[in-house]
């Protein structure tokens, strides 16, 4: 066994493979660990969060940007890939910070009633990290609702819908509205 990028502090006896020490220094570490028989190699990748940093956000942004990284583009507001998703809204919906993604993150759709609905699916695990609230242009005192709802659909991971409706709504009245998300 081999182990390079543990955290310091940490070593990997060579013969078993288990990992001993005490470490040093609080952050994230990406280690590869390698094993092999003398026929076949492998070798995996394993992170390790050590320290008080234990906020989802923070956890999520040492996955992207280890401790010892040059790299600053980590803060919230941040669009390291300029795909035009800041940080918080890459981690809020489960996307990749550093990769761009062409999908669209709100559907728009007027409902039964007449009023315009932005739609957006996020990770179950996401929806009490980040608060959301929507801003329509022409009465931004007034809050659209949120329904959250629960995906019927089948797929990869446990997602939920959040619905935000404008209060004032009409097909034929065009209005700016925007999606803001906050750390909670």
């Amino acid at each position: 066994y081999t182990a390079t990028g543990l955290p310091p502090g940490l070593s990997m006896r060579p013969e078993s493979g288990v990992i001993t020490g005490t470490p040093q220094q609080a952050g994230a570490w990406q280690a590869t660990i390698q094993r092999s028989n003398g026929y076949q190699s492998k070798s995996d990748s394993l992170t390790f969060h050590i320290g008080t940093r234990d906020t989802a956000w923070e956890l999520w942004k040492d996955t992207y940007w280890p401790a010892g990284s040059p790299d600053n583009s980590n803060d919230s507001d941040a669009d390291p890939d300029g795909d035009g998703r800041t940080n918080l809204i890459e981690f809020a919906v489960g996307s990749h910070p550093l990769g761009r993604d062409g999908s669209d993150l709100l559907t728009a759709t007027v409902n039964a009633t007449g009023h315009l609905q932005l739609t957006l699916d996020i990770p179950v695990g996401r929806t009490g990290l980040v608060a959301w609230k929507t801003q329509f242009a022409g009465d931004p005192a007034v809050a659209p609702a949120v329904e959250v709802a629960p995906l019927t659909e089948p797929g990869p991971s446990e997602y939920v819908r959040l619905r935000f409706t404008d209060p004032v709504g009409s097909p034929a009245r065009r209005r700016f509205g925007r999606l803001i998300a906050t750390l909670e």
